[in-house]
């Protein structure tokens, strides 16, 4: 077990405090250096203690956010700690954990659930481990190719960017969405199938990918299946099926069915009629 060099960041005392008190009780390789109040002082933290792990809220006092931090620590170098963000605001159309999980990065919602946290800190955990395997230059290169995407979704919003898969053996994936052909559950894993006749597995459950359908291309169409439309070669809406290109039929669920149906209607509604 490694121990981690922590400093934890939010401008709420009692947060800052019962999250302490939860890193302690669940999370015995985290060694906390730094507890902090302002964005300020976390930088100052961050230069003091060389931290391999910082947990920092979203959201701090006058309307400023972490992501203003982070892009001054990007601006000196790269970022050589891991980030586990946490955020009050609900998951649903929330767009900094939405970015977070589009570059396979953590953010945590509050209250936090004690078991996410502990999963959260033994991930941070290995992509030290990850970099005795990739090599500490490279493996550092892609966690700042990470971050790079998240705040770029943050600014845009634009979610057909190549995202991060956090794959077998702690390795981070980066795929392109025009590669995806469909994803499928196993009930443990997620398998990304590829244009080029690859595969990919995903360390989390298929919900956890849902992420994806910011990009209007995709589409949950099953509790085990979400697919990239524009790598659909067909719907038949009666018979209730639909094929990928590389051959695959997939039958949607009702509800699939039924967003499938919404979603084709949308794209290929007829042209408004107009009078001269």
């Amino acid at each position: 077990m490694k121990t981690l060099r922590t400093i934890i960041a939010d401008d709420s005392e009692p947060q800052l405090n019962a999250i302490c008190r939860e890193l302690k009780m669940f999370c015995p390789q985290v060694n906390i250096v730094a507890k902090t109040l302002t964005l300020d002082d976390t930088a100052l933290a961050i230069k003091t203690y060389d931290p391999e792990l910082l947990l920092l809220d979203v959201e701090f006092h006058y309307d400023e956010t972490s992501f203003n931090l982070i892009e001054q620590c990007r601006s000196e170098g790269d970022i050589r700690f891991q980030l586990i963000f946490m955020s009050g605001h609900a998951r649903e159309k929330n767009y900094a954990t939405l970015a977070a999980d589009y570059s396979a990065l953590q953010c945590l919602q509050k209250p936090i659930d004690p078991q996410k946290l502990k999963e959260a800190v033994l991930k941070a955990e290995a992509w030290f481990a990850y970099q005795e395997v990739k090599g500490q230059q490279e493996a550092i290169k892609i966690y700042n190719q990470q971050v790079e995407l998240m705040t770029k979704l943050l600014k845009t919003k634009d979610f057909r960017q190549p995202f991060f898969v956090r794959s077998v053996r702690s390795q981070w994936i980066n795929l392109d969405p025009k590669e995806v052909l469909y994803l499928e559950s196993d009930g443990k894993q997620t398998i990304f199938y590829l244009t080029d006749k690859r595969q990919v597995v995903g360390m989390e459950l298929i919900g956890f990918y849902e992420f994806l359908s910011e990009n209007y291309s995709f589409l949950r169409v099953h509790q085990s299946y979400i697919v990239n439309l524009d790598n659909m070669s067909l719907f038949h809406s009666q018979e209730n099926y639909v094929r990928m290109s590389d051959g695959k039929v997939i039958s949607p669920s009702r509800q699939g069915a039924t967003l499938l149906r919404e979603r084709f209607s949308q794209q290929y509604a007829p042209l408004p009629k107009t009078t001269d």
